[in-house]
C-alpha cells in the first residue's frame, strides 16, 4: 500500500466516540454509511415502483449499489481485515458495475413486422 494511503487506513481507527460502550472510528462510520446505502437501495426501487407502476431497477439504484457495497468493502478490507466481509460485498459490487455498465448501452430499436 502506498504510504500516504497507509496513514490514511491507519487514522481511520482511530476512536473518534463512545457511545453506551461502542467505540466510533472513521472506518465504523464508512461501513455504517456503506451499509446504509446498500439497505436505501430497496427505497429507490419502491419509489420507482410506485411513480411509474414498472417493476424494473432503476439506474439510480445501481449508483447507490456500487456507493454502499464499495463502502463496506473498503471497512472490512482495510477497516476490519476480514475476508468474510470482503467476500460479502466484492461480489454484488462487481454485478452493480457490470448491471450499470450493461443499463448504460443503447437499447436496440424495437422491430415491428408487418
Amino acid at each position: 500500500m502506498i504510504k500516504g494511503a497507509h496513514n490514511v487506513a491507519m487514522n481511520l481507527h482511530t476512536e473518534i466516540a463512545v457511545f453506551g460502550g461502542m467505540v466510533v472510528t472513521g472506518w465504523k462510520i464508512i461501513g455504517w454509511t456503506g451499509a446504509l446505502c446498500f439497505s436505501l437501495r430497496w427505497g429507490v426501487q419502491v419509489l420507482h415502483r410506485a411513480r411509474t407502476q414498472d417493476s424494473g431497477l432503476p439506474r439510480s439504484f445501481w449508483w447507490i449499489s456500487i456507493a454502499g457495497a464499495g463502502m463496506a468493502l473498503a471497512y472490512f478490507l482495510f477497516g476490519q481485515q476480514d475476508s468474510v466481509g470482503v467476500l460479502q460485498n466484492a461480489m454484488p459490487l462487481a454485478l452493480a458495475i457490470w448491471n450499470l455498465s450493461m443499463d448504460r448501452k443503447p437499447k436496440p430499436e424495437p422491430t415491428t413486422s408487418a
